[in-house]
């Protein structure tokens, strides 16, 4: 290695940030490998033991507890970690955003139970079988109690490691014990939930006692900060989850639980495959909400977004071009001759894999830290929206294929929009003093 290479290299692995960032990334990794070998583990066997129209119902009900998440995360994932990130030096004031965001979580938790005991009674297809529902909304509490955004905050990864770890390791060891054939289907969610409220509640207990949260209720103006401060973030992951969540839900709205069991597991093999990119994005948004409150000069902080797009773009595209060649062989390893109509599906869903990287760091990195999250928030409503048109306007004809193309669809307008707002952001003339 010749000198001056070495020199900078010792320069960079020398310096506190990098290695806090690699620290993080390590640890976020080592979620991610979990996210793709237990769910490598799992996926098989239920979707062999239950068949595709079973498979599909406990899909369904997910996906209706993924709103109540969405909801009751309020953003929170970003902007409170925000929040912690600029003041975690400050014991009293991380204190009062920890106790104030876990309120919030609660009451509106609290709130989803309510919306899901009226259409558990009331509303088809719902009340058809309603304990799959409530077995599923254990998920909902226990990850209101899983504080993953001050982890993220502090920049203390390896607690977000082991918090989530947890919750897939016991759903994993139960799904074979409890799961042997399609009538115990009921119980799968369940699982899931009974894993995700004992992390919560281990996860709640070890940030209390370890990072020494200081126990004061919460005041009515700080709740209504909260709320507010987070209100443009959580109108983006909702209209996010009109692309990225609502599909396997409006399919079993608008076709049959077979479809979704096709489109779900599909869904499922690229999220395992997205999940292994998270801990490079998740490792960064706390840096880059450091160094954008730093460094002052938009236009730089921009330039610098672009020069890593470079090769981050170039690593999603090369995924993105595997999993298209080899989709038919992975379909048929992990989901079996079942579901031969997923491969379509997931072909189609491949590229989601580069724009939806993409999205990410130029949109949640890129906008959110820079101050610009109005804008974000109106370029992933337009694409959720143009996703619920394809889904619904397409299901009763293409079926599960009308979801993946939506998805697709979606993550490319979205990204054309936020390339248009940071181009015209960088290319704004700056202002000079009077």
């Amino acid at each position: 290695m010749p000198e001056t290479l070495r020199t900078k290299w010792s320069q960079i692995i020398n310096r506190a940030e990098y290695r806090r960032i690699f620290h993080n990334f390590l640890s976020l990794s080592t979620l991610g490998a979990l996210n793709v070998l237990l769910p490598l583990i799992t996926l098989p066997y239920l979707v062999r033991v239950l068949g595709p129209e079973k498979y599909g119902i406990i899909s369904f009900a997910y996906a209706l507890m993924v709103y109540f998440l969405m909801v009751s995360n309020y953003g929170f994932q970003l902007s409170a970690t925000q929040l912690i990130s600029v003041s975690r030096n400050d014991r009293e004031k991380t204190s009062e955003i920890f106790i104030s965001v876990i309120t919030i979580r609660l009451l509106l938790t609290l709130a989803g139970l309510l919306v899901l005991i009226f259409l558990a009674t009331f509303i088809r297809p719902f009340c058809d079988d309603p304990l799959v529902y409530y077995y599923s909304f254990g998920i909902v509490l226990g990850q209101c109690l899983i504080p993953t955004w001050y982890f993220q905050g502090i920049e203390k990864m390896h607690f977000v490691t082991i918090i989530n770890s947890v919750p897939r390791l016991i759903f994993t060891v139960l799904t074979f014990v409890f799961i042997r054939g399609p009538g115990d289907y009921i119980y799968v969610n369940l699982l899931i939930s009974i894993g995700a409220l004992i992390g919560g509640i281990a996860s709640l207990v070890l940030t209390v006692s370890r990072f020494g949260i200081l126990a004061k209720l919460p005041s009515w103006s700080s709740i209504r900060f909260y709320l507010r401060y987070g209100w443009h973030v959580f109108i983006s992951t909702i209209s996010i989850s009109l692309y990225r969540e609502s599909n396997t839900f409006l399919l079993g709205l608008f076709t049959n639980y077979t479809v979704v069991g096709y489109y779900s597991a599909a869904e499922k093999i690229l999220k395992a495959i997205q999940s292994v990119l998270t801990p490079v994005t998740e490792s960064l948004f706390p840096y880059f909400s450091f160094r954008f409150k730093e460094e002052a000069d938009t236009r730089q902080n921009i330039n610098f977004l672009n020069k890593i797009s470079k090769y981050y773009g170039a690593a999603l595209a090369g995924i993105s071009i595997l999993l298209l060649l080899l989709t038919p062989f992975i379909v048929k390893l992990f989901l079996g001759k079942e579901y031969l109509a997923s491969i379509l599906d997931l072909r189609i869903m491949s590229f989601v894999i580069f724009f939806g990287g993409l999205n990410y760091l130029f949109g949640i990195i890129g906008l959110i830290n820079l101050g610009r999250s109005n804008y974000f928030t109106r370029a992933v409503l337009v694409s959720g929206l143009l996703s619920l048109t394809i889904t619904i306007s397409l299901a009763p004809f293409l079926f599960d294929r009308a979801a993946a193309l939506a998805m697709l669809v979606s993550e490319i307008v979205l990204l054309a929009q936020i390339l248009f707002v940071l181009n015209k952001i960088r290319n704004k003339p700056v202002q000079s003093a009077a």
